[in-house]
C-alpha cells in the first residue's frame, strides 16, 4: 500500500486550495471530486482556465472529510492506463480521472485521463463523506471520454 509521507502538510495544501477556490481565486490547479449518475466517484484538476463544479462551493468540511477519505483508501486495483507519474494514484483506489481541460462556449470540458479497474463507488461512503459526494452528483457518467460540467447559468448554451 501507497503511504503519504507528510500527510498533514498534504491535507493543508488541498485545505489551502480549497479556501483560494471559494474566495474566487482561478489561477490555480485545483483539485475536486465528483459523483457521477451511477454512483462513481471521480477526481478533477480544473488547470488554471475552468471552474470546478459550483456545487462544491460552501462546503469545506464536506469536502476536506472526502480528501481525508481518499487518501486514507487502500489500493484496490489499477489506473488504467497506469499512471506512474501522480503524486498520489487515485486510480488503483478507484476513483476516474479528468484532467487537461478545454474551455469552450462557457463550459468547462474535462477529458478522461485513467479510469479505475475497481471503480469506487458512492455506496462506499457515508456521514460527510456522502454528504460531499451526493451534493456533487452530476448528471453524467465518469466512463465517457470528454465529460461536460455546465456552470447552471450557461444552461442555455449547453443546450445549443
Amino acid at each position: 500500500m501507497e503511504v503519504i509521507k507528510n500527510l498533514d502538510s498534504v491535507l493543508r495544501s488541498f485545505e489551502r486550495g480549497y479556501d483560494l477556490y471559494q474566495s474566487g481565486v482561478r489561477d490555480l490547479d485545483f483539485e475536486w471530486f465528483g459523483c457521477d449518475r451511477n454512483g462513481r466517484l471521480a477526481i478533477f484538476a480544473t488547470g488554471v482556465q475552468l471552474d470546478a463544479a459550483p456545487q462544491i462551493i460552501d462546503c469545506r468540511e464536506e469536502y476536506l472529510a472526502a480528501v481525508r477519505w481518499i487518501l486514507a483508501l487502500p489500493a484496490r486495483g489499477q489506473s488504467v492506463p497506469s499512471q506512474p507519474g501522480l503524486w498520489f494514484d487515485y486510480g488503483s483506489r478507484g476513483l476516474c480521472g479528468y484532467d487537461v481541460p478545454q474551455p469552450r462556449l462557457g463550459l468547462s470540458i474535462y477529458e478522461r485521463e485513467y479510469l479505475p479497474s475497481i471503480p469506487l463507488g458512492l455506496d462506499e461512503s457515508s456521514g460527510q463523506v456522502r454528504a460531499y459526494f451526493e451534493r456533487v452528483r452530476l448528471d453524467s457518467d465518469f466512463f465517457e471520454d470528454l465529460l461536460v460540467v455546465a456552470d447552471p447559468s450557461q444552461d442555455e448554451l449547453a443546450k445549443k
